[in-house]
């Protein structure tokens, strides 16, 4: 499944129709990016327009700027290859992760639906960073930490959502 596509008006900036379609295809993109062996994403512009990665008024972060920042601070150069039957709507993406010895997960649901989904043991249980439902509205576009959870619990993978889980020795 991809995010839908978000030419003008909608964008990806607060001043858009719809910044948070913005965000969710920008990080559907750099996960399918990444998997088809791309190593850098050039983004149209910084500020400005509707497609900035910070509000041209304001300079606050938009949620693709969120999604671009977990990314870096989380995700490897090595891409791993993901194996999942997942409902069309759902999007998987692995790297190793920053850490030593961890995994860095991406999931965009562009779907209407929570999602469960069970990661793969790794050492510890994952520690989540959910942007999704409230956090989704500005300014505060996502938490400031990543959130430790269990090993044996499914993920709730939220509607309209992008969702990092990293595993592993932390």
């Amino acid at each position: 499944a991809a995010a839908p596509c978000t030419h003008a008006p909608e964008g990806s900036g607060w001043g858009a129709v719809d910044a948070v379609a913005g965000g969710l295809w920008y990080a559907d993109l750099l996960g399918r990016a990444a998997a088809g062996g791309a190593r850098l994403v050039a983004r149209q512009t910084l500020v400005g327009g509707v497609y900035g990665l910070l509000d041209s008024r304001t300079y606050a972060e938009t949620p693709s700027a969120v999604v671009a920042r977990a990314f870096a601070e989380h995700f490897g150069s090595e891409v791993l290859q993901v194996n999942a039957a997942t409902p069309p709507h759902l999007s998987i993406f692995a790297h190793c992760g920053r850490g030593a010895a961890t995994v860095a997960f991406l999931v965009v649901n562009v779907g209407n639906r929570t999602e469960a989904l069970m990661l793969p043991r790794h050492g510890a249980g994952p520690v989540v960073l959910s942007l999704a439902g409230a956090s989704l509205k500005a300014p505060a576009f996502a938490p400031a930490r990543l959130e430790a959870r269990a090993a044996n619990e499914a993920l709730r993978i939220e509607p309209f959502s992008v969702t990092v889980a990293v595993v592993g020795r932390l």
